[in-house]
């Protein structure tokens, strides 16, 4: 797999950032073997010119910075994803049914409950990776007290550096609930972890699998070290991050990844790692 870099090549946090873009070129007589790539810079796109400049621009602004830090970052989204979940189950188990339930189907004479949903209120989550905005649940009396990000209480590096790693590819269900079991502590039970799990796997399996645009006109190739606590303590570990602008200038992130051991020498990126998440990528339509 190639990656242009003809343009505004920039080392930064542990990782790469090109200005070009990443496509596929099937090879001529490989019938159904894996296609080759062909490196081609920006201005091969023939786009406008005054997409052109906003491209060049991005990569300016963003040269010598992690994706993390990047303008607008979309590692706040996936946050903020999360975030919108948690919230959502904790509702539920705070009112005790599930949305839309809002009757008490009793045999005799079905009644209303005495406390329901109310919609909910706009909140822009404020993220070391970018300001995001998220849906927070309200109910009728206003009795719902929020437990993984209180009133006026701000986001903290565990609760991103959690959601982050769930995200990534190689994630299991055991992972998955053992996270959310960390962030809660003692007072989530395990309805609630099954629950909020049931409500969160499905959204990461389809968006780690989800198709790729055939072109991304800049990408980012970046690896942020989360450190995260697990019984033995707290372990660093790295998380590859693959994220780019698409033909339409959205900046996305293509996929998280995070490392088996043996790939990793002490906390440290792995070129043999890389070269996974490249054929990952180009399995899903780069």
């Amino acid at each position: 797999m190639g990656i242009s870099a003809n343009t505004y090549p920039t080392l930064h946090g542990g990782g790469t950032q090109h200005a070009g873009s990443m496509s596929k070129q099937p090879s001529a007589g490989d019938g159904n073997k894996r296609g080759t790539y062909k490196r081609r810079s920006i201005e091969d796109l023939n786009l406008p010119p005054e997409v052109q400049e906003i491209f060049t621009a991005a990569v300016k602004e963003a040269a010598g910075k992690p994706l993390s830090m990047a303008p607008e970052s979309p590692l706040g989204r996936v946050i903020g994803a999360f975030v919108e979940h948690s919230l959502k189950q904790e509702m539920r188990e705070h009112l005790g049914y599930d949305a839309h339930q809002r009757i008490v189907p009793e045999p005799e004479a079905p009644c209303r409950r005495s406390n329901t949903r109310n919609g909910s209120s706009k909140k822009q989550l404020k993220t070391s990776m970018g300001s995001t905005a998220i849906d927070v649940p309200r109910d009728r009396d206003g009795s719902f007290t929020r437990q993984l990000l209180g009133k006026h209480q701000s986001m903290s590096g565990e609760i991103e550096q959690r959601a982050i790693a769930m995200y990534a590819h190689g994630m299991t269900t055991r992972d998955i609930a053992e996270h959310i079991r960390e962030l809660y502590h003692f007072h989530a039970s395990d309805g609630f972890i099954s629950g909020l799990l049931e409500r969160v796997e499905p959204e990461l399996i389809a968006w780690r699998s989800r198709p790729l645009e055939d072109v991304y006109a800049i990408v980012h190739i970046d690896a942020i070290h989360l450190k995260i606590r697990d019984p033995n303590g707290v372990k660093s570990t790295a998380a590859y991050i693959v994220g780019g602008y698409g033909e339409a200038g959205r900046h996305d992130i293509l996929g998280i990844w995070i490392a088996p051991s043996d790939h990793t020498t002490g906390h440290g990126e792995s070129a043999g790692f890389w070269q996974t998440v490249f054929v990952e990528l180009q399995k899903r339509g780069i």
